[in-house]
Order: structure tokens, then C-alpha cells, then sequence
């Protein structure tokens, strides 16, 4: 798939949350400004490095993401069943977590790793017109600028 550049639309996608729900970008268009950050897999790293540095990085920012009218949403190809229990072991995740196992979605930004099929670590902010305001498809979890970068790219669009 092409790659997905700042100023286009993001794809719409409807993929399965860890809360038997299912969440789509286009019923958060005209709400809120959305981060999609992906990650690799899940229980990989610690608290700094890797995939669960991600996810608590985003729960303890997640307060000032909502302050700037923003919503997190975490995905990577691994199932909603591992997702759960992820989720579970870091205590619970505030946003929605979720499942990409086809990579559909993955393959739609542009960021679909074909030697390991899964997500190169990334993170995009969507506004609420559905148009791509940044990407960081090269994110380290463990660079804390990194971060902070992506949150002051959602407050810019309050």
C-alpha cells in the first residue's frame, strides 16, 4: 500500500476493542482529534523500551490528551484475546485497544512490515475532518520527546 502522508485522509477503519465494541475513525469525525499509535506486538519491552513503554507512555499522557480534545486509540495485528490480557497485566489501559489480525488497516497506512507482519511502531494524528496532521512512522517508545511531539500535535488542533 502507498504510503499515508500529512494532508491526506486517513482511512476509515472498523476494527474490534478490548470492550467487545467495535470503534471506527469516521464515528470519531467531528468529535475529537485522534492519535492512532501502533505498536509491534503485544507483551514485548518493559516500562522503557518497547511496546509496553508505549502503552504506559500514552495511559499516563492520556489526561492531557483528552484535555486537548484528543482520543488514543492502540493498535497492532495481534487478537483482541492477547490484547485483553495485555492489557490486564499493565492494570488496564484507558482508550481503545485494538485488533488489526487481519492487518488491513496496517496495509492502509502504509506501514505494514511484510518480514515480521506487523506493524512498524508509529503514530499519527487524525483531525476531526478525518485528514492526517502528523505521522511518526519511525517512533521510539523510549524517547520521551517523542511523546511529547505527538500530544503538542493534538493540542495545535484545539
Amino acid at each position: 500500500m502507498a504510503e499515508l502522508n500529512v494532508g491526506d485522509p486517513a482511512p476509515d477503519f472498523m476494527l474490534p476493542s478490548i470492550d467487545n465494541a467495535q470503534w471506527s475513525l469516521s464515528a470519531a469525525r467531528g468529535e475529537k482529534n485522534v492519535l492512532v499509535s501502533f505498536h509491534v506486538f503485544d507483551f514485548t519491552g518493559d516500562n522503557s523500551r518497547g511496546c509496553t513503554c508505549q502503552i504506559s507512555s500514552w495511559r499516563e499522557a492520556y489526561p492531557r490528551i483528552e484535555a486537548a480534545d484528543g482520543e488514543v486509540v492502540e493498535v497492532s495485528a495481534d487478537s483482541v484475546h492477547s490484547h485483553r490480557r495485555w492489557a490486564q497485566d499493565l492494570g488496564g489501559v484507558p482508550f481503545p485497544f485494538l485488533a488489526d489480525f487481519s492487518k488491513k488497516m496496517t496495509d492502509a497506512f502504509g506501514i505494514l512490515n511484510p518480514e515480521n507482519g506487523a506493524a512498524r511502531r508509529s503514530a499519527f494524528v487524525i483531525d476531526k475532518n478525518g485528514v492526517v496532521r502528523y505521522k511518526n512512522t519511525s517512533f521510539n517508545a523510549s524517547e520521551p520527546s517523542q511523546y511529547e511531539e505527538v500530544i503538542k500535535a493534538l493540542e495545535a488542533l484545539k
